[in-house]
């Protein structure tokens, strides 16, 4: 349930002729070695190219790891000539490395120190570093078995102090995690961080929050329970829902997500184009760029 903490985009398509879509390239790069760090024979070299992404190092990716987890050379030399030094694509390394749940993950996190990110600019530095914290607690909460007691970690995290340049951002996760996992005992808590967040914004957000716990309750199958929210009849009515729903089924996967975007994407194109509403082609764009990145469905691209 709470590996899907983190919302990952990515690009439809990618042409190894010009300059790549940087969420495509990325994304796919670091989804391909979550997916294989879940595999005894490739959880080393995976956590290693995790690893040297997030540290601004992919130059150090060899091309004997790079043909193990199905990539194709001009995928890493476009990643190191565009993207190697980038904030977004080395936090988004960290947060992978966290979803790995792998014991030498947590170790790495939890030793990380400022001199990792000491190669950037002050902004960039602080966001990265923000970042990496966010990913230690991130495992940390996968370390917790009873989701009582992970709702409990969540509820203290969210008043807890760390560095002055992580502490809101890792407060901030710790409350937009409570809403999608649907903790609704922390809703008096949620209320009171979300009016401390957002002011005037903070009943449009305190709305989402609750439209995401009562989706994720409808079903103990956090697949089928995303799906309920995913419909050609009803997700007009409710668009950031259903990016919402669409983004954490992608995240998820796995072959019951799949099943799910499957079934949305088939109903949307059963829809005739001359009168699909706009808003129902951007969810079926959506849903093939998330599927893009897919390890499982890009694998056979790069034998």
């Amino acid at each position: 349930m709470f590996k899907t903490c983190f919302t990952a985009f990515c690009a439809l398509t990618v042409s190894f002729a010009s300059k790549p879509d940087p969420y495509f390239l990325y994304e796919q790069i670091l989804n391909r070695a979550l997916d294989a760090s879940h595999s005894e024979a490739l959880r080393d070299i995976a956590f290693q190219l995790l690893r040297d992404v997030a540290e601004g190092h992919p130059e150090r990716i060899t091309t004997h790891a790079a043909a193990r987890l199905h990539l194709h050379p001009q995928q890493l030399k476009l990643l190191n000539e565009n993207f190697a030094r980038d904030p977004g694509v080395r936090a988004h390394a960290y947060y992978a490395i966290a979803r790995t749940g792998l014991p030498a993950a947590f170790k790495y996190l939890q030793e990380l120190t400022p001199a990792t990110v000491a190669d950037l600019g002050p902004r960039d530095r602080h966001e990265v570093w923000s970042a990496a914290q966010i990913a230690l607690q991130q495992a940390r909460l996968m370390k917790i078995p009873a989701f009582q007691d992970q709702v409990k970690f969540l509820e203290n995290t969210m008043a807890a102090r760390f560095d002055s340049y992580s502490t809101a951002k890792i407060q901030f996760w710790a409350l937009q995690t409570l809403c999608n996992v649907g903790s609704e005992s922390s809703l008096p808590l949620l209320e009171k961080a979300f009016r401390a967040f957002y002011s005037s914004l903070a009943e449009t957000e305190i709305l989402f929050c609750r439209e995401r716990m009562q989706t994720v309750q409808r079903h103990r199958d956090r697949a089928k329970a995303l799906g309920s929210a995913l419909s050609v009849a009803t997700s007009g009515a409710n668009e950031r829902l259903t990016a919402w729903a669409i983004a954490q089924l992608a995240e998820l996967n796995s072959t019951e997500g799949d099943a799910e975007l499957d079934r949305f994407q088939a109903e949307i194109r059963s829809v005739p184009p001359p009168g699909r509403p706009p808003m129902l082609n951007a969810f079926g764009e959506q849903i093939d760029r998330m599927r893009a990145c897919n390890p499982r469905r890009t694998v056979a691209a790069n034998p």
